[in-house]
């Protein structure tokens, strides 16, 4: 990887579609072999773990590795020590820890019925977004949403005159939500612990609702700036509030850690292993990450 918002999990999603099948899963192979080693390397520390657990550990643990590597490919200094005793707080996450003093409010997002009827602007959207999210947005064409959405590319063009402008569309509707959430809950509440929690708890449930875009938005945050900017202040403001928490962080420190959350959280939801129970799990996993003891 080149840049610091890849690492080799962000590589293999980003590049590996142009790979022919049987290279795709020999790489497949491989991946499931290393997550397996790190199941074997957990259940040694946890024996009496369920195996659902032990691979909600691994695929966090390997996120964070990931992220581990991408910042030292990026020449960021410092992160690898910090992110090293954030791997070892994870790997001690037991089924059995109770539930983390750190309150999340309430604040989670509400899921919306999907409608009967679909339009061909929402159909466009949803396959845009799936397409986006799997293959990147510089490798999708207006003509692949076309055939995806079974909309034709005439009337494609007349609701959306570029792809950039499918994009905006995506990325405003998909964390309108999620931000408006986000701002309630900052300008509701001053005390630290719920707004971790809460900003935890928000962010899960949008990756379990919309992983195409939570993807996307990870590995191509270069193709829309003020979506990358707008990115930027909430884990800027997550950090501050986190050095709060856990004073002893600097504001370096804090930003890399929630960065790993971030990461943490994508990669645990974009996996078909794991169900809406494993949230809890999930949530003391990101607390381990951020240093907030439970």
């Amino acid at each position: 990887p080149t840049r610091r918002s890849s690492g080799l999990r962000a590589l293999w999603v980003r590049e590996g579609w142009r790979l022919d099948a049987h290279a795709r899963a020999g790489i497949q192979t491989n991946l499931n072999t290393a997550r397996q080693r790190w199941i074997s390397a957990l259940q040694q520390e946890q024996p009496r773990a369920p195996r659902a657990h032990l691979e909600l550990l691994a695929d966090a643990v390997m996120a964070l590795v990931d992220h581990r590597m991408s910042l030292a490919a990026g020449a960021t200094r410092g992160s690898s020590p910090l992110l090293d005793a954030a791997v070892l707080r994870v790997a001690a996450v037991s089924p059995s820890d109770p539930p983390s003093a750190v309150s999340t409010g309430g604040v989670g997002l509400q899921s919306t019925a999907q409608p009967l009827f679909v339009s061909k602007r929402e159909s466009a959207i949803n396959a845009a977004m799936r397409l986006f999210g799997e293959y990147g947005y510089a490798a999708v064409t207006m003509s692949a949403i076309a055939k995806e959405s079974s909309v034709s590319r005439p009337t494609l063009y007349a609701i959306f005159p570029s792809k950039i402008s499918v994009l905006r569309q995506i990325t405003d509707r998909s964390y309108h939500v999620f931000w408006s959430m986000l701002h309630s809950l900052y300008t509701s509440t001053s005390d630290a612990s719920t707004l971790i929690g809460g900003t935890i708890e928000a962010y899960i449930d949008l990756a379990r609702s919309q992983p195409y875009i939570v993807r996307f938005v990870q590995f191509e945050r270069e193709a829309d700036s003020m979506l990358n900017v707008r990115q930027q202040e909430y884990i800027t403001e997550v950090a501050t509030v986190l050095c709060t928490v856990n004073p002893h962080l600097t504001s370096y420190q804090a930003d890399v850690l929630v960065r790993a959350t971030v990461a943490v959280v994508n990669d645990v939801c974009a996996s078909d292993t794991h169900g809406q129970a494993a949230s809890q799990d999930l949530m003391r996993v990101c607390l381990a990450v951020l240093d907030i003891g439970g």
